[in-house]
């Protein structure tokens, strides 16, 4: 299930109940309880400087593409495959 603009509240204490929340979004209001809620807040960049060392470089992916145009002709999946072995 996704959720689009979700805007997470609480809700007043009610006894001895968990804390209550509520989530209110272009799908509806959702109101549940729990002890705590933990808000994950989406940083790609972050991710960015961990991926660089697995990008291709660019002869890699000149490589690719002319190896998927010939993978099209007769014997481009046996070229490819000895490709594929030689850069292991």
């Amino acid at each position: 299930m996704a959720m689009t603009d979700p805007v997470v509240a609480s809700l007043p204490l009610t006894g001895s109940a968990p804390h209550g929340w509520r989530i209110d979004c272009a799908e509806g209001r959702f109101e549940f309880s729990a002890l705590a809620v933990e808000v994950i807040e989406e940083q790609p960049s972050l991710y960015e400087p961990l991926h660089r060392p697995f990008s291709l470089s660019r002869t890699d992916r000149v490589s690719i593409r002319v190896l998927l145009w010939i993978l099209r002709l007769p014997g481009g999946a046996g070229l490819l495959r000895r490709w594929h072995a030689h850069r292991h």
